[in-house]
């Protein structure tokens, strides 16, 4: 499957939540805090786009909402709100679709200094949620004119990490536009490090580098943090590591149970 068709693809699968695309991961988890109020947004979806009997193709149908289905006026056939959509068959809550959707359509993408390109990363399309450990992202740039607000009509390949069998997220330019850091599980598949790549003048990316230490052995084997999301700054971090733990702790949690 294509590139492009792989970004039309999600971004069908996003239109039920596109209106909080650019919200806040912790945002968006509290408007959506428990499966009622993602089935409340589906059924609202699905109620103004219109329900299709999967049985005989009418659009005419009841809502059970004892029983969370749409039943056909005529066929009397029965299909949940998932019927029809990539998640039609999945056992796994709504809720956890919702922010596996969501989380796509929040990264932050990241522009060059001068404004005249979009830093991105994309990979192809795979089976959702059955096939999650195949999604490999690759780093992308787009040309931009700021003046039409216009994007360019082809994508360049920076770094295509996915046939090295890695992975890249998050990037970074830095002010002026020669550095670029972006995350990775690539060392040892379970904690984010950050990598940095140079950026030469015909726009061609190094080989990307693990942030420098004495000794880069020994310190990332033992250190069980994770660089989510690395940026360039040219100042001191303001926020508190209080403020960081009160957001974490005020943020509504997921009941999972094991059976």
């Amino acid at each position: 499957m294509s590139l492009g068709s792989s970004l039309a693809q999600s971004k069908s699968m996003f239109v039920p939540i596109n209106k909080y695309r650019n919200m806040r991961l912790i945002d968006f988890a509290r408007k959506f805090p428990k499966e009622e109020s993602c089935d409340r947004k589906l059924k609202e979806y699905c109620e103004v786009q219109g329900t299709v009997c999967s049985y005989c193709g009418s659009e005419e149908n009841y809502w059970k909402g004892d029983k969370k289905y749409f039943e056909c006026k005529l066929c009397r056939y029965r299909q949940s709100l998932k019927a029809n959509t990539v998640m039609h068959g999945s056992r796994l809550p709504l809720r956890y679709w919702f922010i596996s959707m969501h989380l796509p359509t929040s990264m932050k993408k990241s522009f060059s200094a001068d404004g005249n390109w979009l830093y991105f990363c994309s990979a192809e399309a795979v089976e959702m949620p059955k096939d999650h450990k195949a999604v490999r992202y690759g780093l992308y740039r787009i040309a931009f004119n700021a003046r039409d607000m216009r994007f360019g009509d082809s994508l360049e390949c920076l770094y295509d990490a996915p046939a090295e069998g890695y992975s890249v997220s998050f990037p970074r330019i830095s002010p002026d536009g020669r550095w670029m850091v972006f995350s990775s599980r690539r060392l040892d598949g379970l904690y984010t490090r950050p990598y940095f790549t140079y950026i030469d003048e015909e726009g061609k990316a190094s080989k990307p580098f693990l942030l420098p230490q004495k000794d880069p052995n020994a310190y990332y084997k033992r250190l069980m943090d994770s660089y989510n999301l690395p940026a360039f700054m040219n100042g001191p971090l303001k926020m508190s590591k209080h403020r960081i733990v009160s957001e974490i702790r005020e943020s509504p949690g997921t009941d999972v149970k094991v059976k």
